[in-house]
């Protein structure tokens, strides 16, 4: 008896004197109304809208307006985190990447917004969504602007491919207002004078001068400061990577924050050059190593291993409040030495586009973030030289 009662009830039935609109029945006798138009394919759709005619009246005259316009038709019915799977297929960037993404989905976006059909979410719903953004780190204080930026632009990313997959026409977040989107907040410029060098050095040796338990972060720091090498690269150095004979560093790999070895950041290869400071840090580095294989890490810990991005960078944070290093503008971080290496390095008269090779920027718009004020010596004589020959 259940069978035929279904088999008797009204599916797709025109709305009287209504073009356009239908309506079907469900279990319980009402209606649910629903639209019939052609989608971006020519294939005719009926899309269910709800149990209001005015409703349905509704979504026809914007379906209508959007097939004049020869716009997308937004899905009404995928949700966001029905579109995942797909965009996650679909997705081309670097494994970091994907790791951060999955994160930001799994804590920021799919528990707010993953029932939420796509078409649904507009300007409106992402301002209240950033609104609502919380820390899951257990750390004091709100979120950073700096993190909601990187957040929403993980959200702008699933947005992207709905348009690419005709889900949505736009991307709502595309058109936000600039005063409405977060932003990461600039750092004030920390450069790291010789002095302070000096005074990190010292730090990681005791108070009798003899070497303490952080000594291994001391070469680790003049390498980072004499070539510029991020932080991953710097732990993911190996001795296959030192050639000594002709005093390069060939950068093709670093240490990622997931404890495992991955291409550079740019996913080029670079050579940086060993200056003489640095190249008796190493060449005092391969002579205590000994015969040991190319694989081998230059600065391993006690297992012979490589050392954690987390521990190189805890390490680095202690030796400098040890030293009693200046915290105005603010405490010098590990990145900061990429950006002394690059500020020096054109203070000195090395051409930017040099700089940009070695520190292996993609472009000198990139390396042009890294250059900071430095008074070199003899810049007021190489200055008046200059404009003394251009007169």
């Amino acid at each position: 008896m259940q069978s035929s009662s279904k088999q008797r009830l009204a599916r797709h039935r025109p709305v009287k004197g209504v073009a356009g609109v239908y309506y079907s029945e469900r279990q319980d006798g009402s209606k649910s109304f629903e639209v019939k138009y052609q989608d971006h394919s020519g294939a005719w759709k009926y899309e269910t809208v709800g149990p209001r005619l005015d409703q349905a009246k509704q979504r026809l005259a914007e379906v209508t307006y959007k097939r004049t316009r020869g716009d997308v038709i937004a899905s009404a019915t995928i949700t966001l985190s029905d579109l995942l799977p797909e965009w996650r297929e679909a997705r081309r960037v670097k494994p970091r990447t994907e790791q951060t993404q999955d994160l930001h989905v799994k804590l920021h976006i799919e528990p707010r917004l993953g029932r939420v059909k796509v078409r649904d979410i507009n300007r409106a719903a992402v301002k209240a969504w950033l609104a609502g953004l919380r820390r899951h780190d257990r750390k004091p204080g709100p979120l950073s602007d700096g993190s909601k930026a990187v957040i929403l632009a993980s959200l702008s990313s699933i947005l992207d491919h709905a348009v690419e997959a005709e889900v949505i026409s736009a991307n709502p977040i595309k058109s936000l207002k600039r005063q409405a989107k977060p932003h990461q907040a600039e750092l004030d410029a920390r450069i790291l004078a010789d002095a302070e060098l000096a005074a990190m050095l010292a730090a990681t040796n005791r108070k009798d001068g003899e070497p303490g338990p952080l000594a291994w972060i001391g070469p680790m720091i003049q390498t980072a400061r004499y070539t510029g090498l991020r932080l991953g690269e710097t732990c993911g150095l190996t001795w296959g990577q030192v050639d000594l004979d002709r005093n390069v560093l060939v950068i093709d790999r670093q240490f990622g924050k997931d404890d495992r070895i991955a291409e550079t950041k740019s996913g080029k290869v670079r050579e940086v050059p060993i200056f003489p400071t640095l190249r008796k840090v190493l060449v005092e580095r391969k002579l205590a190593a000994g015969a040991v294989l190319p694989s081998a890490p230059v600065f391993p810990n006690r297992d012979g291993d490589f050392r954690s991005q987390g521990i190189v960078d805890r390490a680095f944070r202690k030796v400098r409040d040890r030293a009693n290093l200046s915290v105005e503008p603010r405490g010098i971080r590990f990145h900061d030495l990429r950006h002394s290496y690059c500020s020096r390095l054109v203070a000195g008269g090395t051409p930017i586009a040099t700089v940009q090779k070695w520190a292996g920027h993609a472009s000198p718009a990139t390396t042009y973030k890294y250059l900071h004020h430095v008074e070199a010596e003899g810049t007021y004589d190489l200055a008046a030289a200059a404009c003394g020959a251009a007169l």
